[in-house]
């Protein structure tokens, strides 16, 4: 195969928004890939700019400048592969960039020959993932009654709800928990970056008297050694996501493997075949993951999300966001209907060539 073109854009996205903000649609990297003999391969992404530093600007001029060498050298699955390891560096300070080069390579790929994404790579098949976990924004006591109130009626057993670091908004918040029946063992805090000691944490949470199963990156990115002792503190799992992009992290965390979770987002990580060997490297440490799929991504990413929690369901502890929860509704491909329910036309989707999205749009 022979690549022909590559072209960068910006664009908004057609991923998923919630109903009460669907206007405050996020911008996205496109990146579509001609071959000579007229297929077109399509991926996009969002930049993960509060880890990596990435900004749509910066991944759009990261392709602009690699892409005459990509036109060169990337001609076939086994190219693609060799690429990604022997340029890992420059991917980790790019990693939601290449993450849509290399979408739309395997799109490109798997088009040619008629083939969905798993059976070019040689994986399981994707299926529609079961509801994952209710994830509560931040709001004021209202709103946060009503999301609360619409995942109990929704069957959801899994939540998280975000910690403000204000001892009045967050016991107002355990307060609607504990109304709602809902037990310290179905909900993990949000309390990105709130402390800066696992001592100053304790207090906090010792005052709200409630007994959060898990903790997400509550301390500084990286500062692993005060969170484990904060787990240990609160006999707490702790959720690691900024603090771990790479698979060479994982390594950090081989001693208790029990204690961690950590969030895989394909983006963050660097493309589906690197997430697809952090969660081979995760498995053999004995760690379990969280499949993270924002509300914002574009269909692709979505795709690519389903593919990797297909291959990695024994080592999920759940999932956060995507087709898999209810108030996040598809918009913009062409082979699902409006209604959210009928899976049949999802199961469709999910047998199309390529990553199965209709870039017409």
């Amino acid at each position: 195969m022979k690549l022909r073109s590559l072209i960068a854009t910006v664009r908004q996205a057609q991923g998923a928004t919630r109903p009460d903000d669907a206007a405050a649609c996020a911008e996205v990297l496109r990146v579509e890939i001609y071959d000579t003999d007229g297929h077109r391969g399509c991926g996009e992404t969002l930049p993960c700019g509060e880890i990596s530093g990435e900004t749509l600007r910066s991944a759009l001029s990261f392709v602009e400048h690699q892409q005459a060498q990509w036109l060169r050298s990337l001609h076939d699955l086994e190219n693609l592969r060799a690429f990604t390891h022997t340029h890992a560096q420059a991917i980790d300070w790019n990693p939601a960039a290449w993450t849509a080069v290399e979408l739309a390579l395997l799109d490109l790929l798997s088009r040619r020959h008629g083939r969905r994404i798993e059976d070019l790579l040689g994986l399981r098949p994707a299926t529609l993932p079961p509801a994952g976990t209710a994830v509560i924004g931040e709001a004021a006591p209202g709103p946060f009654d009503g999301q609360l109130t619409y995942f109990i009626c929704a069957g959801y057993r899994d939540y998280k709800v975000p910690l403000s670091g204000t001892l009045e908004v967050d016991r107002t918040r355990v307060e609607a928990l504990e109304a709602g029946h809902i037990a310290g063992t179905q909900v993990r805090a949000a309390a990105r970056r709130l402390w800066t000691s696992a001592e100053q944490a304790d207090d906090y949470l010792w005052q709200l008297r409630y007994p959060w199963w898990a903790l997400e990156e509550p301390l500084a990115p990286g500062a692993l050694s005060e969170m484990r002792k904060l787990g240990e503190m609160r006999d707490a799992r702790i959720v690691l996501d900024d603090s771990v992009c790479r698979v060479d992290q994982l390594d950090a965390l081989a001693d208790d493997p029990g204690r961690w979770l950590v969030c895989m987002r394909v983006a963050k990580i660097g493309g589906l075949m690197r997430t697809l060997r952090f969660a081979e490297r995760a498995r053999s440490l004995g760690l379990e993951l969280i499949l993270v799929t924002q509300r914002d991504d574009p269909l692709s990413l979505q795709r690519a999300h389903l593919c990797v929690g297909a291959q990695t369901e024994d080592i999920l502890r759940t999932r956060e966001g995507g087709l898999g929860e209810p108030d996040f509704p598809v918009e913009g491909l062409a082979s699902r209907p409006a209604d959210r329910d009928s899976t049949d036309q999802l199961s469709q989707w999910l047998h199309q060539p390529g990553l199965g999205v209709d870039y017409a749009g």
